[in-house]
């Protein structure tokens, strides 16, 4: 084995130099380090931070100092703890964490065909068909001006008194009249089958008519006779419309994210929303996403984020456990401000809930005076399950006759 001079390569664990002319084998020396490293342990690691201190016969300069992580050999300084250095490491790895790109949620896209109502009406001996939209989240059925004019109406009925309803961010809009016409359903073939319908005007709509849930629930068009419904293709570069009107006086009973609430089915509604309020008492994780919306009078609004969340419907006709099995569906709810609902359900998810076909029992009527916001201050107060028992008293025992509370004035001729 080669020999080394021990004077250039052994300092002394207490920081002396080992002064030797004895010449040793490295296996010699090595077995002496860790010898004195055992020995001393944790406090000759301390020591041996500090200086090694060599002899002249290294080439250095007299007992130069040598001190760890120092890049010159001669004269230097114990190395300092710069901040700087902390400084500009913990902003590499605050850049480098923030280069590492979130997990991004895009928000479901309405499907491809949207379903409408095909209405005939039968206007100075003038047949003419026009596509409506069938909303259980309007009170009234609803003309448009223009479409109106078309159909030969110059002079509408005068209002008793004003006519105002309240859109689904909160805005009001107010009626220039209404009109009575003889209706049918586009789909059918005996024209006998008519009906005398109201219609208010507005100046503009957003569809050319809307036939609201009153006539809805007489013709029983949503749960019976849905093949009076057509489905049609959704122009891929129009706003989503949202038609309700007015206070609902049905509500959906329903589980989100396995907690109770009452929402508001909208079959006129192509997006789902949520007001921000609620997402916020929720505790709901909000995330990015912009969508423009229609509402009924043709005005725009745009939403400010959306939240994912799972729904499940919780029928009203039977005993309710916790233990009940439930069929969730996965929505994105879109927050609109100033929304003067909870949650709006629109087309699509009722859809797949099969809200109006198979859980036609988790549909609750409000009596008279009663809407969203008595609703709001009872939630507000962690009530929302009293609030769904005393409902479900208040419907017990009522039958089909509960049918002659509505609203209304759709009548056969």
């Amino acid at each position: 084995m080669e020999n080394f001079d021990s004077r250039l390569l052994i300092p002394d664990i207490r920081g002396v130099p080992i002064v030797t002319t004895k010449l040793l084998t490295l296996e010699t020396i090595l077995i002496s380090i860790q010898d004195e490293l055992d020995r001393k342990g944790v406090q000759a690691r301390k020591v041996l931070r500090g200086p090694f201190h060599v002899s002249d016969s290294s080439g250095l300069s007299p007992y130069a100092t040598i001190w760890p992580g120092s890049e010159t050999r001669s004269s230097n300084r114990p190395p300092q703890d710069d901040t700087s250095i902390f400084k500009l490491r913990a902003a590499a790895a605050e850049s480098f964490s923030t280069r590492i790109p979130e997990t991004t949620i895009e928000p479901r896209r309405p499907g491809k065909t949207r379903l409408g109502l095909p209405i005939t009406l039968h206007s100075q001996d003038v047949l003419a068909t026009v596509l409506a939209c069938a909303d259980t989240g309007a009170d009234v059925n609803i003309m448009s001006d223009e479409v109106a004019k078309i159909l030969g109406y110059l002079k509408y009925d005068e209002l008793a008194e004003k006519k105002q309803f309240t859109l689904a961010n909160g805005q009001l809009v107010e009626a220039i009249g209404q009109i009575e016409s003889v209706c049918s359903f586009g789909t059918e073939t005996d024209s006998l089958a008519t009906m005398t319908c109201v219609f208010y005007i507005l100046l503009k709509a957003v569809t050319p008519i809307i036939m609201g849930l009153d006539f809805l629930e007489q013709t029983k068009t949503m749960t019976e006779h849905r093949d009076r419904l057509v489905r049609v293709p959704r122009p891929a570069y129009q706003a989503l419309s949202v038609c309700s009107l007015n206070k609902p006086r049905r509500l959906l009973t329903c589980e989100l994210d396995s907690k109770h609430t009452l929402a508001t089915p909208d079959s006129g509604s192509e997006i789902d929303l949520m007001s921000p309020s609620f997402a916020s008492e929720r505790g709901l994780k909000v995330y990015p996403g912009k969508e423009i919306i229609e509402l009924a009078d043709g005005s725009m609004s745009v939403t400010t984020g959306f939240v994912r969340t799972n729904l499940a419907i919780i029928p009203t006709d039977v005993p309710y456990l916790s233990t009940t099995p439930r069929s969730y569906v996965t929505v994105d709810f879109f927050l609109l401000e100033s929304l003067s609902h909870d949650l709006i359900i629109g087309e699509d998810s009722l859809e797949q809930l099969q809200v109006f076909t198979n859980h036609q029992s988790a549909l609750v009527c409000l009596p008279d005076g009663s809407g969203p916001l008595g609703l709001n201050r009872i939630r507000h107060r962690g009530a929302i399950d009293l609030i769904i028992s005393w409902i479900k008293k208040k419907i017990k025992g009522s039958d089909s006759s509960s049918n002659s509370t509505y609203i209304s004035r759709c009548k056969k001729s």
